[in-house]
């Protein structure tokens, strides 16, 4: 596998494939196992507490706070484990929707404060409450065909400015507004589509590609996006997936979709190739990590990997722990899907897009 340097940051390549548009119904998706919920280590199935007596007494037993692990909510599965207001069935979370009707929502990205997302076919970013359903807020319609999307995040972790791509051919943008109140978005002229968009601090990293223009990986300072705009790599014929690692700051893109950690590159292969797995250092030889169908997007924390099945109907929303995938079987977070495309991640739950015409929002809590 080759390995480019421009601006002082490493570039690899991770994998070969085509990208996936996740317009044509692909072939049907493998048979997964539908997992429990991973238990959080000294976890009980169930659990009383205890309240001290007068000095010199036992404890005494008060009221049980965790007696339904298959139904009580904030303890599904588990004691402890809150599915982050959706219900709790049989030990799992169920999905919760957030937002309803949305014309083709495709970029997600989270912060402490508020999910943002893009509307493709609206032509709109929008603003979703993280906590539960309700209206979107329009952040901003000065927009064509938005796709990805990033968030600048102040020190408490709320969204400052939002950063987004389009996918309008020789007519696309990178475009910035501050948040909660877009008053007038700034705008760097790409001449090709915007496909992911990674933020560091201050820094936003994208891919763009066009058949006439061929692939690029850009950067700016948020702040000023059109007085920084730079390449950094001029010609990238994979411009694609994009992944930033945590320490150096290297990035790494894909035909199709990639995440790293510390340690380990995970790719998103085409079709049904499924997600493979190679040291973050060297890629020359890939290894099956899990299955997949038509994956969209693909993200990991630091215990798991999670990725979409992109299908027009029967897609889903599955996962794998970094330590081994169940023989490649990956568990269901989410199944039943229709064509989920983005996918973001906080501390607690997983965020993503359903890219249809009318589509939906949706959120679950971390298995």
């Amino acid at each position: 596998m080759s390995k480019l340097i421009g601006a002082g940051i490493a570039l690899a390549i991770a994998f070969a494939g085509a990208a996936c548009n996740g317009n044509g119904t692909p072939e049907d998706a493998p048979d997964y196992e539908v997992a429990p919920n991973r238990r959080a280590h000294g976890a009980n199935d169930e659990a009383t507490t205890a309240t001290p007596g007068p000095e010199g007494d036992p404890a005494t037993p008060s009221v049980p706070t965790c007696v339904d692990v298959k139904s009580d909510a904030h303890n599904c599965g588990r004691c402890g484990h809150d599915c982050e207001g959706g219900a709790c069935s049989e030990g799992v979370c169920q999905a919760v929707e957030l937002a309803k009707n949305i014309a083709i929502p495709q970029g997600a990205a989270v912060a402490a404060d508020a999910l943002y997302v893009t509307a493709y076919e609206g032509g709109a970013v929008l603003r979703l409450d993280k906590t539960s359903p309700g209206t979107p807020i329009v952040v901003t319609q000065a927009t064509s065909s938005p796709s990805a999307i990033g968030v600048e995040v102040d020190a408490k972790g709320n969204a400052v400015r939002v950063i987004w791509g389009e996918e309008q051919g020789s007519s696309s943008n990178v475009k910035v507004c501050s948040v909660p109140t877009c008053t007038s978005a700034t705008a760097v002229p790409t001449g090709a589509d915007v496909h992911r968009i990674v933020v560091r601090g201050d820094t936003a990293y994208w891919t763009q590609s066009s058949t006439v223009a061929g692939g690029k990986v850009r950067k700016c300072t948020i702040a000023d996006c059109p007085g920084t705009a730079a390449d950094v790599v001029a010609n990238e014929p994979n411009a694609y997936g994009l992944a930033l690692a945590p320490g150096d700051g290297a990035l790494f893109v894909d035909p199709v979709g990639i995440a790293v950690d510390a340690t380990h590159r995970y790719i998103a292969g085409a079709g049904s190739a499924g997600i493979s797995s190679c040291a973050l250092a060297s890629c020359d030889s890939a290894t099956p990590f899990g299955a997949a169908t038509n994956p969209h997007d693909i993200a990991s924390d630091d215990v798991d990997v999670y990725w979409t099945n992109g299908l027009a109907t029967g897609g889903s929303v599955v996962s794998c722990p970094k330590a081994g995938c169940n023989g490649g079987v990956p568990r269901v977070v989410a199944p039943d899907q229709k064509n989920p495309y983005t996918i973001a991640l906080d501390e607690h739950a997983i965020y993503w897009t359903s890219s249809v015409p009318g589509g939906s929002v949706m959120k679950i809590a971390k298995p």
